[in-house]
């Protein structure tokens, strides 16, 4: 392999190293911010008043109770998507990266997904039905 290919695949790896520590800080990002809108929605529900000052950059604007939680509610679930969209790219992101190093395909746990809420309660069903 003659130096300007072993430079390129180099670059190539490290690329994909940085791609794979950009996503994961983003994920946290991301997560910080939906703490801080989970804390929202608690001091929302905690409050007496009926309108909330809520910040949009540099402006404050006061909004209506239901209002401002519709509009946390939402920002949740886009929030919680971006997660699970950039958690599920990560271990195809590793495994590319790690043939590209040389090694094996990481088979270990990190490919498991978690049960959805529906699947648990129909495994649970199909328990209680068979006592």
């Amino acid at each position: 392999m003659d130096s300007d290919t072993l430079l390129q695949h180099v670059i190539s790896v490290e690329r994909r190293a940085e791609d794979i520590l950009a996503d994961k800080q983003q994920v946290v990002d991301l997560d910080r911010k939906r703490n801080a809108n989970r804390e929202a929605l608690r001091a929302l529900k905690r409050s007496t008043d009926t309108k909330t000052w809520t910040c949009f950059g540099n402006t404050f604007i006061k909004f209506s109770n239901s209002d401002v939680d519709r509009m946390l509610r939402r920002d949740q679930e886009t929030l919680n998507s971006e997660i699970t969209a950039l958690r599920d790219a990560l271990p195809t992101k590793v495994n590319e990266l790690r043939e590209m190093e040389g090694k094996a395909d990481a088979r270990s746990f990190a490919r498991l997904k978690a049960l959805s809420r529906e699947e648990v309660e129909s495994l649970l069903s199909k328990q209680d039905s068979q006592y």
